[in-house]
């Protein structure tokens, strides 16, 4: 008694007991089930059946996405690596050009073709549209 004044009066005190040893009394009684060959046996076949229905749950969404026509994850996945592919082949032949640019270090000094040479020649005429946002300003 001397104790609970000091502690303070806690009404609930005594459930909050009542629902630890309850709780401890559970948690042993499963442990002990659990360690059962028959339960093991029993989250084992469950585990299968969820798989199982997972597998054919994304089979279905598969089809599904092929009937109407959207790429699916490993579409895109492939696709994905596709174009990883594809962009390491495009480095390997950008270093290539530059190689071939560097080795033939005459081909910037030759002289251009006709067809661009004629095109430098004449000048551009002046430019009399103007961009949308400036358009809009002029007008005011």
């Amino acid at each position: 008694m001397a104790e609970d004044r000091k502690r303070g009066f806690d009404p609930l005190q005594g459930l909050r007991e009542l629902l630890d040893k309850g709780e401890r009394s559970l948690n042993e009684a499963l442990a002990q089930r659990s360690t059962s060959d028959r339960s093991q046996a029993v989250r084992s076949g469950l585990s299968r059946i969820l798989l199982d229905a997972q597998k054919a749950n994304w089979e279905l969404w598969g089809r599904w996405f092929r009937a109407i026509n959207v790429p699916t994850r490993s579409d895109v996945i492939r696709l994905g690596k596709t174009l990883s592919q594809l962009e390491q082949r495009m480095a390997q032949l950008e270093g290539s050009l530059r190689r071939l640019e560097r080795r033939n270090g005459a081909a910037d000094e030759r002289p251009a073709p006709a067809a661009a040479r004629a095109a430098s020649d004449h000048p551009r005429p002046p430019r009399t549209r103007l961009p949308p946002s400036r358009a809009g300003e002029t007008a005011r």
